[in-house]
């Protein structure tokens, strides 16, 4: 993100509303793409104008305005100015639509938002806590300060941790917990005298500092010899760990708990060995969980040590099957990609088609508020299940398998792409069988399945009594996997329309391998 301060400001700038978002009180117009009146206020000085044309530059196109005009109905463009768009843009309220401008009475209505280029341009401001600014304009965000063991930021962090000591009770505990396999020694502050090793500890109790975070480019890989623990670096870890041959970041790490008085650190990047299968799937499941992926086949083994403690406390011996639990696994397929233009599947086999860990992307997973007042006649059957796991931790990093299930399946005649869109936005392809549209559908990811034989498969026999969830799912959109007429695998989700609730009765159930 671009950071300016903002010392000089154009007489319009100058305007603007210190809110939650950039707001002008006046207009401002244009040309696209270009921007030439911003270009020429920031380079009179003006910050402001200046980060405004820097957000808008390359975020549009002129095919993607034409896509944006194409959407809108004839009954509408009949009343839109006649010729070219003179590409004249207003910015208001920090979006910007293209507008012919309309400077003169006209017959015509000005043609406003006709592209979908109107997106928020969010930013942040801040201001010293003597500014003027801070005290009357409601600024309420400081300047961060960069220097990260600076007196400021470890009186903040100390300050932290009082208040969590004595105020949370679910963070005080008097029990002293047991250290991972493999901590980083920080050593003391000293540095070159007492550099930071990796140590096997033996699983003795000790307090620690765990980090996890993403990581960097490949280029950073290359560029620092200590990036990751690697088995050819192993035993020289054990050693010392020379500070020059560590990014940034975990430098930066090492010497945070250094300040803090404490003496280990765990981080993924360096205390499991990266280029070991086994040795990942066992240390990153005996840690609750890792917030950012070092690899995509990360998904599984990841949440592994969470999934353990959630089958300790909730469901005793439930068993876990590549990411859902066995007694709740037909409502744990429901699950659906939150975007399906963004969503992609894994580069590598993570997990089997049915399982959320085989998507990259955010997820949904709408039928989680479901409770004892809906109704929620789930149904199918698994049979049987053959997963093959990378280690002893069942719960871990998948090689393949799949589940045995038994259910309602057809076959549709045809998936169609609407022209309109509507309420039913995110479900927007029309299902049909026999020439009768059966319901809606939406594939995890765009383009997989459009072409090609699609077959629907029943989750739930009517649709939970929610009046919030009117196009809640209750069906997924399968493909055959193979040659095989009985193996399939997954491409999206689907709902039903309501007079067609009944479209699997005359269907008999029948068993298949879902991979």
């Amino acid at each position: 993100m671009s950071k300016a301060r903002f010392d000089k400001l154009c007489r319009s700038c100058r305007q603007i509303e210190p809110r939650y978002r950039v707001q002008s009180p006046e207009d401002r117009f244009d040309l696209y793409p270009d921007f030439p009146a911003f270009q020429a206020s920031a380079q009179d000085g003006c910050k402001l104008c200046e980060l405004l044309r820097e957000a808008l530059l390359g975020r549009y196109s002129d095919e993607g305005i034409q896509r944006g005009e194409d959407d809108y109905d004839d009954t509408i463009k009949k009343d839109w100015p006649k010729g070219p768009w003179d590409r004249r843009v207003r910015l208001t309220l920090a979006k910007i639509d293209t507008s012919e401008v309309v400077w003169t009475p006209s017959p015509w209505p000005p043609r406003s938002g006709i592209a979908c280029v109107g997106a928020d341009i969010r930013a942040e401001m801040y201001a010293d806590a003597g500014d003027p600014a801070a005290l009357h304009g409601k600024i309420s965000l400081r300047l961060p300060n960069v220097e990260v063991l600076s007196p400021v930021n470890m009186r903040l962090i100390f300050g932290w941790m009082d208040t969590c000591e004595r105020e949370h009770e679910k963070c005080h505990s008097e029990k002293v917990p047991r250290l991972p396999k493999r901590v980083i020694d920080v050593g003391s502050a000293e540095g070159e005298d007492n550099p930071p090793r990796l140590l096997e500890t033996n699983r003795a109790p000790a307090q620690y500092v765990a980090l996890s975070h993403c990581w960097g480019s490949w280029q950073d890989r290359s560029r620092y010899k200590h990036a990751r623990l690697l088995k050819a670096n192993y035993r020289d870890s054990l050693d010392a760990i020379r500070l020059q041959d560590v990014p940034p970041t975990l430098k930066d790490a090492i010497f945070a708990v250094r300040s803090l008085g404490l003496r280990y650190l765990w981080i993924d990047a360096l205390c499991i060995i990266q280029d070991s299968k086994s040795d990942w799937a066992e240390q990153s499941g005996q840690m609750y969980s890792v917030r950012e992926l070092t690899y995509e086949t990360d998904a599984l083994p990841a949440v592994s040590g969470l999934a353990q403690l959630f089958q300790r406390v909730h469901t005793g011996s439930d068993e876990y099957i590549g990411g859902l639990w066995r007694h709740d696994f037909m409502r744990g397929l429901l699950w659906m990609t939150h975007n399906s233009s963004t969503a992609r599947k894994q580069s590598v086999y993570c997990a089997p088609s049915w399982s959320w860990a085989s998507v990259k992307g955010q997820l949904d997973w709408p039928s989680r508020t479901i409770d004892e007042h809906c109704r929620d006649d789930f149904t199918g059957q698994i049979l049987a299940v053959h997963l093959d796991v990378l280690s002893e931790n069942p719960m871990g990093a998948v090689l393949g398998g799949f589940v045995t299930i038994r259910g309602r399946i057809r076959r549709l005649s045809q998936v169609v792409k609407p022209v309109e869109w509507g309420a039913l936005l995110r479900f927007r392809y029309n299902l049909i069988c026999d020439d009768e549209l059966v319901g809606n559908g939406s594939f995890d990811v765009d383009g997989h399945g459009e072409d090609g034989e699609v077959w629907i498969l029943q989750i739930q026999t009517q649709k939970p009594f929610d009046c919030y969830k009117p196009y809640h799912p209750t069906a997924l959109l399968l493909r055959k996997a193979t040659s095989s007429n009985n193996r399939f695998e997954r491409l999206g989700i689907a709902v039903l329309e309501d007079e067609k609730l009944d479209f699997f009765d005359r269907c008999p159930a029948r068993e298949f391998e879902f991979v």
